[in-house]
């Protein structure tokens, strides 16, 4: 617990100290552009860079522990996990596209078509959590193989699709919401606000339930409730504008939020592997 307290406090002190980066760098003779990438560019490259690392490395690592458990219902459980992981790393890439310029759509389409994908990672997660606690209270998972099979392909579809036809979701999102009461609610930002909130609520409450679910609640508890946080911010200055801040710095106080999420939940999976390493021995 405190160890990942220290690295959490850690993780934002150093993402809070790069969001400064490009408000100094722009004020410096000869940093205003890098090779015709603006210094906010390479930061949130950079970023996204280190987020989709943190996925693969989540995804290797729960592979690794899927690999020691064999066919069981833990793996299957484990299985859901890498599905939100790798949605959770489909968010990132979808942003890093509409960023770079591979798709060309408006920033409100982009934040429509990510949150889509963000939606079904913490509903596949909540899947996954909601089974790990099913099967040590009462010995039987409350997914199986097949479910996870069916949602996995469903999600896979729906990500694909909104890759594809980002266009058109952008055209239809400006039709349904642009201008309406829902779009200044802020009701996609609140819906991810919902649901992370939930998934860490659900997280919280199953703190003590088997030694699997103990190494894997705190630093997903943190994870989640960054995500939470990342999406509440979003609310209060981008929909509600409770806090006037300049567009420029909304992005990058939201590093404060996604980098140590996503950090922590390759950490959690280490300590999943550590155990199931010590266990093995």
């Amino acid at each position: 617990m405190k160890i990942v307290r220290t690295l959490s406090l850690s993780l934002s002190g150093l993402t809070a100290l790069l969001t400064a980066i490009p408000a100094f760098a722009s004020e410096m003779p000869g940093m205003a552009d890098t090779g015709g990438m603006s210094v906010d560019h390479l930061l949130f490259l950079g970023v996204d860079v280190l987020n989709l690392a943190m996925i693969a490395a989540s995804v290797i690592i729960l592979a690794l522990v899927i690999g020691r458990y064999g066919a069981s219902e833990l793996s299957t459980i484990f299985s859901s996990f890498i599905v939100a992981a790798l949605l959770l790393g489909a968010c990132r890439l979808f942003i890093v596209f509409v960023n770079n310029g591979i798709i060309h759509i408006s920033d409100d389409g982009m934040a429509m078509g990510w949150h889509i994908i963000f939606y079904l990672a913490m509903i596949t997660f909540i899947m996954g959590a909601r089974s790990l606690v099913t099967l040590s209270k009462e010995g039987q998972s409350a997914v199986t193989n097949k479910i996870i099979l069916i949602w996995s392909v469903i999600v896979a579809v729906v990500t694909l699709l909104v890759f594809i036809f980002a266009a058109q979701i952008d055209e239809a999102y400006m039709k349904i919401f642009g201008g309406t009461a829902l779009e200044a609610f802020g009701i996609i930002h609140f819906i991810a606000f919902l649901l992370a909130g939930i998934a860490a609520f659900y997280v919280f409450q199953r703190t003590k339930v088997g030694a699997v679910t103990k190494v894997l609640s705190t630093p997903l508890l943190i994870a989640i409730g960054f995500m939470s946080l990342q999406h509440l911010w979003e609310l209060l200055v981008e929909s509600w504008k409770v806090i006037p801040i300049p567009s420029s710095m909304i992005e990058q106080v939201e590093l404060i939020f996604v980098v140590p999420s996503y950090v922590l939940f390759a950490f959690a999976f280490l300590r999943l592997y550590r155990l199931v390493s010590r266990s093995a021995a």
